[in-house]
Formats: C-alpha cells, sequence, structure tokens
C-alpha cells in the first residue's frame, strides 16, 4: 500500500504532477527573461527597468501565495490568487502601453523597449501559471472550475 509507505495518494500526486508542470512553464519563462535582461546589459540598459518593478512584484507575491495555498490546501488563499491575477493583467496592460509610448518617444531605443515587452509578458505569464495551480487546487477539492469557469473552453 504507497499510502502506508508513507507515499501521497494518488490524486495528491496527480495534482503534484500538475504543479510541477506549471513550474517547468514558468522556469522557460524565467529563462527568456534572463535572455532578455543579457540583451539589456549589452545595450547598456538599467536593469531592473522601474517600468517593470510592479508587475515582477505582483507576480512574484501570486507565485509565493498559489504555493501556499497549494501546500497548505487552503483554499482561500487560492480564491485570493485567483482574484489576484485580474490586477497582474491590468499591470501587464498598463506596463504594456507604457513601453510602447517609450518606443514612440524614444525609437532610438526600440530593442531595449521589446525585451522589456518580453519579460513583461513573462512576468504576466508566471502570474497566469500561478493561477493555473490555484485553479487546480480548487477543481481538485470541489470538482468543479472556480466561478464555474472551465479552461478547456477557453482554448
Amino acid at each position: 500500500d504507497p499510502e502506508s509507505a508513507g507515499e501521497p495518494p494518488s490524486d495528491r500526486l496527480d495534482e503534484i504532477g500538475r504543479v510541477e508542470r506549471e513550474l517547468a512553464r514558468m522556469q522557460e519563462e524565467v529563462r527568456g527573461s534572463l535572455r532578455s535582461r543579457a540583451r539589456l546589459v549589452a545595450l547598456g540598459e538599467a536593469v531592473p527597468p522601474d517600468e517593470l518593478e510592479p508587475l515582477g512584484e505582483m507576480s512574484r507575491t501570486l507565485l509565493r501565495d498559489a504555493m501556499a495555498a497549494f501546500l497548505d490546501r487552503d483554499m482561500d488563499l487560492a480564491a485570493d490568487v485567483i482574484h489576484g491575477d485580474e490586477a497582474v493583467d491590468s499591470e501587464y496592460y498598463r506596463t504594456f502601453r507604457a513601453l510602447v509610448r517609450k518606443t514612440e518617444v524614444e525609437p532610438e531605443h526600440a530593442e531595449a523597449t521589446a525585451h522589456l515587452q518580453f519579460i513583461a509578458k513573462n512576468f504576466e505569464r508566471i502570474a497566469d501559471q500561478a493561477t493555473n495551480i490555484s485553479e487546480q487546487l480548487q477543481f481538485a477539492r470541489s470538482g468543479s472550475f472556480p466561478m464555474d469557469r472551465n479552461p478547456a473552453k477557453e482554448i
């Protein structure tokens, strides 16, 4: 019996596998951001730029909270992560518009601004993946996706 041997039950193993896949996706986002950061350094740009700080902090918070919710099976914290993703999306679009304006005003920095945009999108995707972890936790506990949302319908 796996449970008596100290292994989690199979449904928990499935949850762990889904979280592991989300973390692997996040790892790719981080790698992409590091490549863009290296290019920014090569271009002589300030790293990290002030434009990305709020978005990065919000994404980091959602990831930390999603992992805490998963480990503690905290449904309230999972719900907070899911609702927090909307704020990250709003901040991402604000950042995107600011970077577009920066390109218009300083076209000589267009390449650097493009790399900032890549990093911003990676932060936004990390927040989405943290949200996926919280949604998967809610689904595992309740059998339905939060707010009657079925991610399969969004594809």
